[in-house]
């Protein structure tokens, strides 16, 4: 057959969003033939502000570890035997699994993934294990002056309430290291075992019986409300001389920096993609403003990247700019990367700028949904964020219908440099001024 007449391949997007008594569960078509990759999520209802964050973090380490009917190598062998894999995490209020597995084993493996929600063994002895190997990530995160840094940012633009805060390294190790298997234990009841779970799927996911691979699960009706978050700190206002905080971290080398002011957009909020947009231009590639000036042409740093951080569709976040600088060239690139920021802001983003980096956003889009676990994370993502199961499909399109005035207007409204809060770690010699103080985000990776 000649290469004219091999007919074309043609997979149209498909997905089907279905409400089961254990929540909502949905699927995504992706080629991987054979293979099923899931991403899933379920609230839990942490008191703001509360060590429930940290004892929910060793929980989750703990749920591989053996269930009231099968032991941690019974597990592990179970799967291994499969070639499925079955995870853990936490972020916040917020419990993840994720996994792969090849079809005809999907059902067993979300069986096991059900099992170890509701039937956790929390053995005394693992649970000492995991606290112990929480704290020696504490520990290690001393070392990394990015921590500290992120720590020092989040703490001035938020409330220990507010899901943006950070507690210093002192504070995360003090709270794990009173932690108890009673407050491991009491997680169950604050919705690990009956919280909705939100389940997506991703590959060969066509004529699944979704009701029956969810059954194991169960009927999870609890109600989780929103958290009730509280507003970002005020910070510097307009005019005012921008905040400096920073951090000696003995032994380094180079120093990282951050500047960002918190946002109250939301998620779903219509300028959100705009503004990602308009960030993305600013510190998103190779191709940004950033990259292109403070690295490139002036030569003062090996990395400078800006991102919108922790925005959520239930509370704000930040915008954040991170740049790696040497002692000698500390002064000159923060007051370099501050000026080309306000530069930015004050000259708006190019159309053929905005067209490029749409561009590039709706590729990486369309890139990740070719995958399995692409595929399932996004449309997880997208009911997470509450955007509509087709959010994936449409994101492209949203993206490359926006124009330059949108995105300028969602700059304006939403990115103030005078607002900037810059934070600071790193060697002696580099940490010439400013409040010394030490975090990391969150005092702990909870994943």
């Amino acid at each position: 057959m000649s290469e004219s007449m091999i007919p074309p391949v043609v997979v149209e997007p498909a997905f089907a969003v279905v409400t089961v008594p254990s929540g909502v569960v949905a699927m995504r078509s992706a080629l991987a033939p054979g293979v099923v990759s899931f991403r899933a999520s379920l609230p839990v209802e942490t008191a703001a502000g509360s060590a429930d964050d940290l004892a929910l973090a060793l929980a989750v380490r703990l749920l591989d570890k053996g269930t009231t009917a099968r032991s941690r190598h019974d597990i592990a062998e179970w799967l291994d035997a499969r070639g499925a894999s079955l995870s853990f995490s936490s972020h916040g209020d917020r419990v993840g699994i994720s996994g792969r597995a090849l079809r005809g084993d999907l059902a067993g493996v979300l069986a096991l993934a059900a099992e170890q929600l509701a039937g956790p063994l929390f053995d005394a002895a693992e649970v000492d294990k995991a606290r112990a190997r929480l704290l020696a990530s504490v520990k290690s995160a001393e070392d990394d002056p990015g921590a500290h840094a992120d720590g020092l940012l989040h703490r001035a633009l938020f409330p220990p309430a507010h899901p943006g805060y950070s507690r210093t390294f002192a504070g995360t190790s003090a709270i794990l290291a009173d932690l108890t298997r009673a407050d491991v234990v009491r997680t169950q009841a604050l919705g690990l075992a009956d919280a909705p779970v939100t389940l997506a799927l991703g590959g060969d996911v066509a004529g699944l019986d979704l009701a029956a691979l969810t059954a194991p699960f169960g009927v999870r009706a609890r109600a989780v409300p929103d958290p009730d978050v509280p507003a970002p700190l005020d910070g510097p206002s307009a005019g005012d001389a921008a905040m400096r905080l920073s951090s000696v971290v003995p032994g380094t080398a180079s120093a990282d920096v951050r500047l960002g002011h918190a946002l109250t957009l939301r998620r779903g909020d219509a300028d959100y993609l705009a503004l990602r947009v308009a960030v993305f231009a600013l510190g998103g590639n190779f191709s940004s403003r950033l990259m292109q000036t403070v690295r490139d042409r002036d030569g003062l740093t090996y990395g400078i990247h800006a991102h919108l951080d922790g925005i959520d569709a239930r509370h704000g976040g930040h915008v954040e700019v991170g740049v790696t600088l040497s002692p000698e060239h500390l002064e000159r690139g923060i007051e370099t990367t501050r000026r080309e920021v306000e530069g930015f802001a004050r000259e708006g983003v190019a159309a053929a700028d905005v067209a490029r980096v749409t561009a590039t956003l709706g590729g990486q889009q369309r890139v990740g949904l070719s995958t399995s676990g692409g595929a399932a994370a996004a449309q997880l993502s997208a009911l997470e964020q509450r955007l509509g199961a087709d959010y994936p499909d449409r994101f492209a399109a949203l993206a490359a219908a926006l124009t330059a005035d949108e995105v300028n207007a969602a700059l304006a409204r939403h990115l103030d440099p005078s607002r900037l809060v810059t934070t600071l770690a790193g060697p002696v010699g580099a940490i010439s001024s400013g409040q010394a103080s030490s975090g990391v985000q969150g005092g702990v990776s909870p994943s």
